[in-house]
């Protein structure tokens, strides 16, 4: 097993690697226009919302899943969060 030194290394060299592919994604999103802050790659895209509108719940999550590698539920929930109340239920 490692010992405390060993490990203590390991966690130093993570972060170091964490701290480049940070500089690394703020330099492009700087260069994208993004706003890193407000930007919520999982959140449900333009397509999905108009998918949800024209009833089409199924192909929205569906649309959800691909573009951002969500499992089901996870997709299923982003979803829902955006379908019009209907007292219905989903579709």
């Amino acid at each position: 097993m490692f010992g405390i030194t060993a490990l203590h290394r390991r966690i130093d060299s993570l972060e170091r690697r964490l701290r480049r592919q940070e500089a690394v994604m703020t330099e492009l999103a700087r260069r994208l226009d993004v706003d890193v802050a407000t930007s919520d790659p999982l959140a449900p895209a333009a397509e999905e919302r108009r998918l949800v509108a024209e009833g089409e719940s199924v192909r929205a999550v569906k649309h959800h899943r691909e573009r951002t590698g969500s499992g089901f539920i996870e997709a299923t929930e982003a979803i829902k969060g955006i379908e019009p109340d209907t007292g219905r239920g989903s579709r």
